[in-house]
């Protein structure tokens, strides 16, 4: 806790050289001003005394490894980031020092600790520092810990061929640590949440503050989920595929709830505890599920580039706690005539909405979709906050009310549709929609009405018997005025629809914008 102050000496040109304090050595003299007296006094001629914990350490290219004799043989292990495994093996050795020391801080408390370790500059930073910042910062990091929970910490070297366990265990590749997006993680949680506890997790990729590790790691509940009761905890569970049927078999045993990821191979053993097939449907303590079909950026990146977690998209489909759907229900009739009805529904529903209105809802929605891919987001089913979002970058891009409106209810229309919880109603979204349509709402200007005298004007113009269509828009005109028709409803009157009578005119209106359930309508003239 000296170099920087060391390093401004040795740069002074004589004694009573007036030296220019640099940050890292005011941080040091705060230091030495601070803890002086605090820290626990040391002979000029200690005492051996034989360690209360032995451990060893090391690190390959890939992971860092612990290993403590006397604390049951815990075994400490932690996956090294991108950006860890591109450092200097000294950087990785001393790194995996630190984790081992935080991992069983517990074990170590108010002990004499020795460690081992096969790398020769490790003992060296540990015990004067470095002139390398990074090599500092994690030195630093580890006298500090050693300080605050008063440990007496010895490091040794020893060669490779007496650390063969830790060296066994850094060598160890962790092919399970994908995990799901932070976007569908924080979506759910918001959705069934809040979740207690992250099952299957490690120090990199965990989501709560509880979590369960394979290997001791800093942070961890525990080591092997399994050795504890689920039924406290609202679990997160994400568990190795060939984990999955023992994780379903402890819930079921702990009397436990929670959310569980799995891929769905149905050909797979862990299949038959999620489905019965003798009635054709998941088994009862299946309270609610979604199928993601193919989904893109469900799952990011671990250690393993090559897992086939991480393709994007998947190639094949998620299972996922959800809202129980209607339509997964329809499938248990068996009945031949009811499964005719059971097909033919889906027509049915569709039908609430004019064709017209599908076709406009399909481009609104599509273009919301294009949205979320960009950005990464949710789009089916989408959350509150990004829906909101959306709608304010709508806004904010001076979009018409119409195109406002249409995009809100498109994706309302996506959701009623596939039977999700329709996080549109909810209270934010609404105060969204009124307030980016007062933004954007223009003043209405009325066109001018049509006069008789603009009509008698029009037909003394095309009134003629030599031009027909003339009069053909004469004809349009007075229709149109008479009978308060739109130009769509003119437009569709067929020869059929036209009855003579001596005193008036019938016209049948087939199909009309008022005429929701097409009843139709008829006028005389």
């Amino acid at each position: 806790m000296s170099r920087n102050m060391l390093i401004l000496i040795a740069a002074s040109d004589h004694w009573d050289f007036r030296i220019q304090l640099t940050n890292e050595a005011i941080l040091e003299l705060n230091f030495w001003k601070n803890n002086c007296r605090p820290l626990p006094r040391k002979s000029l001629f200690p005492v051996s005394f034989l360690p209360d914990r032995i451990v060893f350490t090391d690190a390959s290219g890939f992971a860092s490894a612990g290993f403590a004799v006397q604390t049951s043989n815990k075994i400490v292990h932690k996956m090294w980031t991108p950006d860890e495994a591109k450092k200097s093996s000294t950087f990785r050795e001393l790194s995996a020092v630190f984790i081992t020391l935080f991992s069983l801080l517990p074990d170590f408390q108010n002990r004499l600790v020795k460690i081992y370790t096969d790398n020769q500059n490790v003992v060296k930073i540990v015990q004067a520092g470095s002139m390398r910042s990074e090599l500092q910062e994690i030195a630093l990091k580890i006298f500090n810990l050693c300080i605050l929970n008063c440990i007496s910490l010895q490091v040794e070297w020893v060669p490779r061929e007496l650390n063969t366990t830790a060296d066994f265990y850094s060598k160890l590749f962790d092919f399970n640590d994908w995990y799901v997006n932070d976007v569908y993680f924080k979506y759910f949680n918001s959705l069934w949440g809040p979740f207690d506890c992250d099952v299957f997790a490690d120090y990199n990729n965990h989501k709560l503050t509880i979590f369960f590790s394979a290997y001791w790691c800093p942070d961890t509940s525990g080591v092997d989920a399994f050795g504890f009761s689920w039924n406290t905890y609202n679990c997160w569970l994400v568990p190795p595929v060939h984990l999955v049927g023992r994780a379903l078999n402890h819930m079921l045993i702990c009397k436990g709830k929670g959310t569980i990821v799995v891929p769905k191979w149905t050909s797979s053993c862990f299949w038959p505890i999620l489905w019965s097939s003798s009635n054709n449907q998941y088994k009862s303590f299946v309270k609610d599920f979604v199928e993601y079909v193919k989904p893109s950026g469900f799952f990011c990146q671990g250690s393993d580039k090559n897992s086939i977690f991480i393709h994007s998209p998947l190639t094949f489909n998620v299972l996922f706690r959800f809202k129980h759907s209607h339509w997964e229900s329809l499938k248990q009739f068996s009945n031949p005539d009811l499964k005719a009805l059971t097909v033919s529904l889906c027509s049915v529903v569709t039908a609430s909405k004019s064709e017209n209105t599908l076709k406009k809802y399909k481009g609104y929605f599509k273009r919301f979709k294009y949205w979320c891919l960009k950005y990464n987001l949710p789009f089916l089913p989408t959350t509150v906050c990004t829906v909101a979002i959306y709608l304010n970058y709508l806004i904010q891009s001076g979009v018409s009310t119409a195109v406002l409106n249409a995009a809100y209810y498109s994706i309302k229309w996506e959701h009623d549709l596939n039977l999700y919880d329709s996080i549109l109603n909810d209270k934010l979204l609404e105060m969204v929609l009124e307030g980016g349509i007062r933004l954007l709402s223009k003043p209405l200007k009325r066109k001018e009405p049509i006069t008789p005298t603009i009509l008698k004007s029009i037909i003394a113009k095309f009134d003629k018997n030599d031009n027909l269509p003339g009069l053909r828009i004469c004809a349009m005109m007075l229709l149109g005025f008479s009978g308060f028709l739109r130009y769509d409803e003119l437009a569709h009157i067929r020869s059929s629809d036209l009855t003579f009578n001596d005193s008036h005119l019938q016209i049948n209106i087939q199909k009309s914008k008022t005429d929701r359930y097409r009843q139709g309508n008829t006028f005389n003239f």
